[in-house]
């Protein structure tokens, strides 16, 4: 009984670990980028006057480069209305 519930346990475990390793794959191909940031916006204060305009300018920046896939943000594009 014992080895029969050891294979098992093993079994299992092995399911586990192929179903873990099949959903890293997947993440990995549409892993985009990390975002980069100018060092004065780690300031306490450096943006604190921002307006509309150039919040959306700095995100279509920030996010130029993800995959949207993996990383569905909004920010993309700019509303020039």
């Amino acid at each position: 009984m014992a080895n029969t519930r050891q294979k098992r346990l093993e079994a299992e475990h092995g399911m586990n670990n192929a179903f873990v390793k099949k959903q890293q794959a997947m993440a990995d191909k549409h892993a985009g980028k990390m975002p980069k940031m100018d060092a004065e916006m780690n300031d306490f204060c450096a943006y604190m006057s921002n307006n509309g305009m150039h919040a959306q300018e700095f995100a279509v920046k920030l996010t130029a480069g993800l995959d949207k896939v993996a990383f569905p943000v909004k920010g993309g594009q700019r509303d020039d209305s």
